[in-house]
């Protein structure tokens, strides 16, 4: 079968063996696959093999090198150096669905044939055929179209996002971020009574959440540091949720300046989190971090069992 697979800082695709149905799993033959370009470029970067140099000025990596340098000798250091540079691939993706071919040891209730939404970064990859955990798929409601079911994982993530906000009915939420997480996130905030401003710095993002009915505006027409006073009388918003993805700090920082006296923080997206500690401090507020679809992730008696 074919699977995109990350390589040397390149997405390529390449031919590999068809996974089987191992217990507790299923194996799905996938329709659609979903691509988070936030999440799909970070990852793309990762996988980039940092230079001689690089690995020289790390800090961390320095230390590593000493203590095994101390531990086991020259000969080893050599050695960690040279598996390092060897090329590594990984698979992306995390949100598809498809439909079940056959389901492993233990899996009663994911016939074949039927259609089911993905999940998994490591599961749910592209590739023609997945083999996801029973936990991690969802079947998909009759009537839904398969196109739109892939896209499950992505609602779950936004819907944890603003669980954690805990914003209520009648406050200001503030979405820094409005690509695919953060479009859905806005909506769902809309849905739960808030009223909500969303930031973007593509004027095209922001565009496609105003023709939703979104107030919504890219950093170039309106500056948040002045529209989010101004829609709110000065009072700030009760929550701001940050869905973009950025290596410095500044979104994060920025989200706090938005955010009014004890009001929330909600990290979604992969973003700098070197915080002005002052500006947290002097306004009591409380930094959420919100981990992908939220109960169960990353705990492997959910996921794997």
């Amino acid at each position: 079968m074919r699977q995109v697979l990350l390589k040397e800082g390149k997405a390529i695709v390449e031919e590999v063996p068809v996974p089987s149905a191992e217990p507790g799993r299923v194996l799905v033959r996938t329709a659609f696959s979903i691509l988070s370009a936030g999440t799909e470029r970070a990852a793309l970067h990762a996988g980039e093999t940092p230079s001689l140099f690089e690995r020289a000025t790390d800090p961390a990596a320095i230390r590593k090198a000493v203590d095994l340098l101390r531990s086991e000798g020259p000969a080893a250091v050599v050695d960690r150096l040279r598996a390092t540079r060897e090329p590594r691939a990984t698979a992306p993706g995390y949100a598809a669905s498809g439909w079940v071919q056959s389901a492993g040891p233990g899996v009663l209730d994911r016939a074949p044939g039927t259609a089911v939404a993905c999940a998994g970064a490591g599961h749910a990859s592209h590739a023609e055929w997945i083999s996801v955990p029973r936990q991690l798929t969802v079947p998909v409601p009759e009537g839904v179209p398969l196109d739109e079911a892939a896209f499950a994982t992505l609602g779950s993530i936004a819907l944890q996002g603003v669980r954690r906000s805990g914003i209520q009915i009648g406050e200001c939420a503030v979405v820094l971020g409005l690509g695919l997480v953060g479009g859905l996130t806005a909506q769902i905030l809309r849905a739960a009574g808030a009223r909500v401003l969303g930031f973007d710095l593509d004027p095209a993002r922001a565009a496609r959440c105003r023709a939703l009915g979104l107030e919504a505006y890219d950093f170039g027409a309106r500056d948040p540091r002045q529209e989010v006073p101004r829609a709110t009388q000065g009072l700030l918003a009760d929550a701001v949720v940050v869905c973009a993805a950025a290596r410095g700090a500044e979104v994060a920082n920025l989200a706090m300046r938005l955010c009014r006296r004890k009001g929330r923080v909600v990290i979604v997206g992969d973003v700098g989190l070197d915080l002005d500690r002052s500006l947290m401090y002097e306004k009591e507020l409380d930094l959420l971090i919100s981990t992908s679809y939220g109960p169960g992730r990353y705990d492997p008696i959910y996921e794997d069992k």
